[in-house]
């Protein structure tokens, strides 16, 4: 919520003083048969985690760099955000704004030397995407749709964060770094 927002960020100035690197760090779906059929408090609680929180915790967090003199903000999207996926299409619609939101701001703060930056992966296991690579049979099937003949694991992602968190990205905005082991290849 907005109100949370605003309260954290308030904590994190006086805290430290300062804010250097915003990771947007979110992730929340439901299987849905259809998005034609979709609940709609469904569709706005998939929105509003994905795609909401992103907006809020960004707004809050450009005061504190214009603040500083520059800053980072580094959304994590998904594939789902360029390509359909059968029983996860709200989520993919959310995460297709997470990235245009990416752009936007990129263009809007850059200005202010604050840099927005994305990175893409394929389906990564973590705890969120648990029920689709326990099941033997399905992550198989999923492997089989990446050219490198896995999921990614945390760690794959980590290195394309740093990077945008580094100042060896200090040029570049508005950017999705896709991280999928060849699938949308």
């Amino acid at each position: 919520s907005s109100e949370e927002m605003t309260g954290l960020f308030h904590s994190l100035e006086d805290r430290f003083g300062r804010l250097d690197i915003l990771v947007n760090n979110v992730g929340m779906n439901i299987l849905t048969p259809s998005v034609a059929a979709a609940d709609e408090a469904l569709w706005d609680k998939i929105i509003a985690t994905n795609l909401k929180g992103t907006f809020l915790a960004s707004r809050g967090a450009v005061p504190l760099m214009r603040q500083a003199g520059k800053g980072k903000i580094i959304n994590i999207s998904s594939i789902a955000g360029r390509k359909a996926a059968m029983g996860m299409g709200i989520y993919c619609v959310a995460k297709a704004g997470v990235e245009m939101l990416t752009r936007v701001l990129a263009v809007e703060l850059a200005q202010d030397r604050i840099t927005v930056n994305a990175v893409a992966p394929c389906m990564v296991r973590t705890q969120f995407s648990q029920p689709f690579w326990c099941n033997e049979s399905l992550l198989k099937q999923i492997a089989a749709g990446i050219p490198i003949g896995r999921i990614a694991e945390p760690e794959d992602v980590v290195g394309a964060v740093l990077y945008l968190a580094s100042n060896l990205s200090d040029f570049v905005t508005g950017e999705i770094i896709t991280v999928d082991g060849g699938s949308m290849a």
